[in-house]
């Protein structure tokens, strides 16, 4: 299609000035990833769809949730408690611990209220899961669910995906969406998700 090329080009360059190391090019519904697959793999972008998109009835959903003795789940309202769940949320996620800051700064920008809240699990005082919901579209959309590998496989991490939900339930929403890992898809099933589809995007890694 013509102009693509260099739209694509004028992207990579974009982020490479940015200094990003790795991006995704996501595709909207009515665009045909055949379209655009040659343009983008000539640019050397790959392709994923490996990442299951589920949904639940908030209505339906499971809330036999017994997570360890010990833990309790604030929301996160101030700078303190943020810094507290970006911690968490990048070593939850097994990411570079001089992430913390650019996930703080982020959130931070984004505000700590309404479309957005994040919460941040405790175990016996100590702060070892996160997650987050987005109000949008009329459905409540789950991200960051993150636990400390220490703290897992102790319903922790339910716990702190149920309450969020449980919160938009409240607020009169019917639908929760999300994007599953590996590791959290049997977890989301038992709490009463379905498995709809597979996210497709295409991705960059800039050298």
């Amino acid at each position: 299609m013509d102009g693509d090329d260099a739209f694509i080009a004028e992207t990579i360059r974009y982020f490479r000035d940015k200094g990003v190391n790795v991006f995704t090019w996501w595709m909207e519904p009515h665009l045909k990833l055949s379209d655009w697959e040659p343009a983008l793999s000539k640019h050397g972008f790959g392709f994923s769809d490996d990442t299951p998109g589920m949904a639940v009835n908030l209505h339906e959903m499971s809330n036999e949730i017994q997570p360890a003795d010990g833990f309790e789940i604030r929301s996160v309202d101030d700078e303190e408690s943020l810094r507290k769940w970006a911690e968490v949320f990048i070593n939850g996620y097994g990411l570079p611990p001089n992430w913390e800051s650019i996930a703080f700064d982020l959130w931070m920008q984004l505000g700590l209220d309404f479309p957005i809240r994040n919460y941040l699990g405790y175990l016996n005082g100590k702060p070892v899961s996160t997650s987050t919901v987005f109000y949008g579209g009329g459905a409540a959309g789950i991200y960051c669910v993150a636990t400390l590998p220490e703290a897992r496989g102790k319903g922790i991490g339910a716990a702190i995906t149920l309450k969020p939900l449980q919160d938009a339930r409240e607020k009169g929403y019917r639908i929760g969406v999300l994007q599953s890992s590996d590791m959290g898809f049997n977890v989301y099933k038992k709490l009463g998700f379905r498995h709809l589809c597979q996210i497709e995007n295409f991705y960059l890694l800039l050298k």
